[in-house]
């Protein structure tokens, strides 16, 4: 699953042309015709998504039969091509989501869109908890995300407020979107092999078991990362979006109040998993997992890296992109040249050094911007240390408890 994943998330940004993102950016982002247009192009690219991903699954045996992957690894498992085929589906369906999901982000409106996301999880959670009691089988994975997909697009055309999706296309709406999207599309196919990269590499030097191991460390480590970029990207950048479009002058100030939060949120979650990784996967997975324990200890020091994300959600709102083109591509370069380096130093602990150094690799470009654009505080730069520390406390007095 965690192939599949990738392989998804893969094309999804191989193919993403910003449209939430143009939604909330543009002036005419409320406009219907521009609404319409937006999902016409959206559902063209679930199409897209859905028949690559179909391609991919049924050439697979082919390529395994070619010794193009190792025999042993997980791209020559039997199961893939068909987890992958029914998988793709998720993307169709994603494709008629509504459009009213963006435009409640640009009026950072988020209560329902919050209630539609935890109910479509939740459903699929417990799809996913009989099926797997009933049959213990991979196949409890899929249909809970087909089930997810499925509830939120639903709910969103019947939940939430603005126009009815129409199938309709505006010439001009479409050459705004293609203009932002084409920088979007750079990112995120710099984003994809970046964020995919650690699997991508470690799928083809560690075998099944290892990786499933390592994925798991990953899961509960990006969890983290994946809450803070949900909510910067949902809050954030919308709330950003405005303030450059109607109100420059308070920038600053809504800049530094997110960034001190944010700082403090990122700040004291690695701190605790810093020192309590280990007691959390031992509460969570049996004896089969716990090797995940310390790698999750390592991959919480990367979390401190992602710091700078908020600089980039201004960059973006800002439309200041070579910035972020820099940014992703040193994170990228570092990170593919840094896992097969750690790993042939120290094997899989310095392989997950080299994913963690990556976090920090782009901090240069934040210091190069701050600095242009004014004097760096350095105060407020450390101000979140102490949190760091106090959150490391308090994961030794977890693992104390445990121990008791």
């Amino acid at each position: 699953m965690a192939i599949v994943y990738v392989f998804m998330v893969g094309l999804a940004l191989f193919s993403d042309f910003g449209i939430n993102q143009s939604i909330i950016q543009n002036r005419r982002g409320d406009d219907t015709d521009f609404l319409n247009t937006a999902w016409v192009v959206q559902i063209l690219r679930g199409v897209l998504i859905w028949v690559t991903g179909l391609l991919i699954a049924y050439s697979l045996p082919a390529i395994v039969s070619m010794n193009w992957v190792p025999a042993g690894s997980v791209y020559a498992d039997s199961q893939l091509p068909l987890i992958l085929s029914l998988f793709s589906f998720t993307a169709l369906i994603q494709g008629f989501d509504s459009t009213k999901f963006a435009l409640a982000q640009r009026m950072v409106q988020l209560k329902r869109v919050t209630l539609i996301e935890l109910f479509s999880q939740i459903t699929a959670l417990l799809v996913m908890l009989i099926w797997a009691w009933l049959y213990r089988s991979i196949w409890a994975l899929v249909s809970g995300a087909i089930v997810a997909v499925t509830v939120r697009c639903v709910m969103g055309h019947l939940w939430l407020s603005g126009p009815t999706n129409r199938f309709r296309w505006d010439s001009q709406s479409f050459k705004e979107i293609f203009h932002f999207g084409k920088w979007i599309f750079l990112l995120s196919l710099l984003g994809f092999l970046y964020l995919n990269g650690d699997r991508l590499i470690l799928g083809g030097i560690l075998n099944t078991t290892q990786l499933g191991v390592y994925s798991i460390a990953y899961l509960l480590s990006n969890a983290a990362i994946s809450l803070y970029s949900s909510v910067l990207s949902r809050v954030l950048f919308p709330a950003l979006s405005e303030v450059v479009q109607n109100r420059p002058e308070n920038l600053s100030n809504v800049y530094q109040r997110i960034r001190i939060i944010a700082d403090f949120s990122l700040f004291g979650v690695a701190g605790f998993l810093l020192v309590a990784g280990e007691g959390i996967v031992r509460i969570l997975y049996d004896a089969r997992y716990h090797d995940a324990g310390n790698m999750l200890s390592i991959l919480a020091l990367g979390l401190i890296g992602a710091r700078y994300a908020v600089v980039e959600f201004l960059w973006m709102a800002k439309g200041q992109m070579q910035y972020l083109i820099a940014s992703n591509l040193i994170r990228l370069l570092v990170l593919y040249a840094g896992i097969p380096l750690g790993y042939w130093l120290a094997g899989i602990k310095g392989a997950l050094y080299g994913i963690s150094f990556s976090f920090y690799a782009a901090w240069p470009v934040a210091f190069y911007y701050k600095a242009y654009h004014g004097p760096t505080n350095w105060w407020r730069e450390l101000a979140a240390l102490p949190v760091f520390f106090f959150a490391m406390i308090v994961g030794w007095l977890f693992m104390r408890a445990l121990v008791v």
